[in-house]
């Protein structure tokens, strides 16, 4: 019989408390947006020496917002699969579970590590070309109103 791996409370009330913060903080962000825009549009035209400047900040920060979370959960990912793939234990030792998980030894973990890795490069590279287009067309924007 496999061993299993016993949920953490603690862990799960931290995500579920990390959730909520962060749905309240989208929250804000959107009732700010919707009440200020205008603002916001009078500001960036306000004046036509900085309004490229300003158009690169508007649209580059929701873009860098978006990557920091992508980037820490690659980060995360890519740690969590290589110590699987080291101790051919998956999830790897000291990993707090939310639910009882069976613990995966040998290949099938080293398997799985391979395969989180895989995603950590994905969300790095997804962060990474949101940042470029984003940027791209802020350039593109700024030299069509220029």
């Amino acid at each position: 019989m496999s061993e299993i791996r016993r949920a953490n409370r603690r862990a799960r009330r931290r995500v579920m408390i990390l959730a909520g913060v962060l749905l309240v903080l989208v929250l804000i962000g959107t009732v700010g947006y919707l009440r200020y825009h205008g603002a916001l549009i009078d500001w960036i035209l306000a004046d036509p020496a900085r309004t490229g400047r300003r158009v690169r900040i508007v649209l580059l920060t929701p873009a860098v917002l978006l990557a920091l979370p992508l980037i820490a959960f690659g980060i995360r990912f890519w740690t969590m699969g290589s110590k699987s793939i080291r101790t051919k234990e998956f999830p790897p030792p000291g990993v707090h579970v939310l639910r009882d998980t069976p613990v995966v030894r040998g290949n099938g973990a080293a398997s799985r590590g391979q395969a989180l890795r895989i995603v950590a490069l994905g969300l790095t590279v997804a962060a990474i070309v949101v940042c470029t287009l984003v940027w791209q067309t802020a350039t593109t924007v700024v030299e069509t109103i220029s």
